[in-house]
């Protein structure tokens, strides 16, 4: 049985009621405490830079925990499951240290360098979209970055093309190193809309498993462990892993 809107505002609240467990708060606790172990070891000689993977191997596992959790606690309908991937046409935000992981994730497999070959395809194509509507737009007409990037990301996903990181099985072939966005999002609704494609699309119900400033809090000690490591930014996962693929740390 799909959501409707009353049920969808009851699964809010049981969202906001799960967040405020105490069990909650500990996982996420964990999380940071990770992230801070993580950020500690950037400033280490290169030696140490298997703690830095460890760190956030066990920060991401308690966030996995924590989302688990809430799923669990709010009774969220979720309608993902393995092999689902109606979602996996986007071009998801990463944090820099996120693309960074992905990327040293997907070199460690056989086709990695396909996979990785296959990011940069992306990204310059993705690149080529944003500049073209840029110009199409005009230096006279009123459009800020943020609308500019919005708009190319959905004319992105109507073009129906899948991650690069996607298996031939549906399922994600770097799960364990999958970004925060791909975590934290979740449908209760009929998963053929996940396509913008779909005349539903406009109206997909998706609960916010990640809004509150406590959740936000672990996103900026993810930007400050990109930053520590001076990594270059980059707006979604195909550009991060272009930018990244050829770091040093992708082989520590």
């Amino acid at each position: 049985m799909l959501v409707d809107d009353d049920a969808l505002e009851q699964l809010r609240a049981r969202l906001l009621r799960a967040r405020e467990s105490p069990e909650a708060i500990a996982l996420l606790d964990a999380a940071r405490e990770h992230l801070d172990v993580a950020l500690a070891a950037t400033g280490e000689p290169a030696r140490a830079r298997a703690t830095l993977w460890r760190a956030l191997d066990a920060a991401y596992d308690a966030v996995d925990r924590y989302l688990e959790l809430l799923a669990r606690a709010a009774e969220v309908p979720v309608r993902c499951g393995p092999g689902c991937a109606a979602c996996c046409t986007e071009a998801p935000p990463v944090h820099a240290i996120e693309g960074l992981r992905l990327a040293r994730a997907l070199l460690e497999r056989a086709d990695g360098g396909e996979r990785v070959q296959r990011a940069v395809d992306q990204a310059r194509a993705f690149q080529a979209m944003l500049l073209a509507r840029a110009q199409a737009a005009g230096a006279d007409h009123v459009m800020t970055r943020t609308r500019l990037y919005r708009e190319t990301q959905e004319q992105w996903r109507r073009s129906g093309r899948s991650c690069p990181v996607l298996g031939a099985d549906g399922r994600c072939s770097a799960y364990a190193a999958r970004p925060l966005a791909c975590r934290v999002y979740v449908s209760v609704d009929d998963p053929a809309k996940c396509d913008p494609r779909h005349p539903g699309f406009a109206t997909l119900r998706r609960p916010a498993l990640w809004a509150s400033e406590r959740e936000r809090s672990v996103e900026r000690q993810l930007a400050r462990l990109g930053s520590a490591l001076s990594l270059p930014a980059a707006p979604n996962l195909q550009w991060a892993v272009a930018q990244l693929h050829d770091h040093p740390l992708t082989s520590s």
